[in-house]
């Protein structure tokens, strides 16, 4: 029977269509691992692959050039199944995980995910799913980086980003200006400017380290134009 840690680990991941059966092999040798805010899943030039389950928290995958500059190429919350390129091909080297806020992650055993993979098609099926919408993912970011403006670009985060406070309802980024830059592939005078001309239009509003969306369908719209 599978235990109730391992069914609320998957209780938000597309895994949970699997059989208990099949989830009680899956989670065989698994562990579970708590990462600070800030902390890092996986570092730049690793060589480990890995496999795991978001439970709790927000982390985000990004590049990072010669340079120091950053590329955010997807945000992860829980459910969503991390590093399941791995199970089939080496990690990228320049790649890093990190967690925006305090997370927890369950890390599931490579070699058995890979040799459950082989055998069961269900399983597969759901791997080959993530690995499909990840590479569509991957594509639609470096379109928003390289295609879309600055403006759009940073917006786009703004949104990603942003979590409902409890207290208020309203959607928040709790970041400097400066994370924020280094999550676009920008620079902070940059950013800067943009959330100045996005509060003189009252899209948001700014404090310290901070930023409160008033009209998240706004500004979804300047990062997809509406079609009338």
């Amino acid at each position: 029977m599978l235990a109730d840690r391992y069914r609320t680990a998957f209780k938000h991941c597309r895994l949970a269509t699997l059989s208990d059966a099949t989830l009680d092999k899956l989670t065989h040798g698994s562990t579970f691992l708590d990462v600070p805010a800030d902390g890092t899943v996986m570092r730049f030039g690793s060589t480990e692959a890995y496999v795991a389950v978001v439970i709790d928290g927000f982390l985000r995958t990004y590049l990072n050039s010669p340079a120091g500059r950053q590329l955010t190429v997807r945000y992860m919350r829980p459910g969503d199944i991390v590093g399941a390129t791995g199970i089939f091909t080496a990690p990228i080297a320049n790649l890093a995980v990190q967690a925006i806020t305090d997370s927890s992650l369950l890390v599931l055993r490579l070699d058995t995910v890979r040799a459950l993979a082989r055998e069961d098609v269900a399983l597969a099926n759901v791997l080959l799913v993530d690995i499909a919408e990840r590479a569509s993912a991957y594509i639609s970011a470096l379109a928003h980086t390289t295609l879309s403006s600055l403006r759009q670009n940073v917006v786009r985060h703004l949104l990603d980003l942003a979590m409902r406070d409890p207290s208020t309802a309203r959607l928040v980024v709790r970041l400097s200006q400066q994370e924020l830059a280094d999550y676009a592939g920008t620079v902070r005078e940059v950013v800067g400017r943009i959330l100045r001309d996005l509060k003189d239009e009252q899209l948001v509003t700014t404090g310290r380290d901070e930023v409160v969306l008033l009209d998240p369908e706004r500004l979804h719209d300047i990062t997809w134009p509406r079609v009338y």
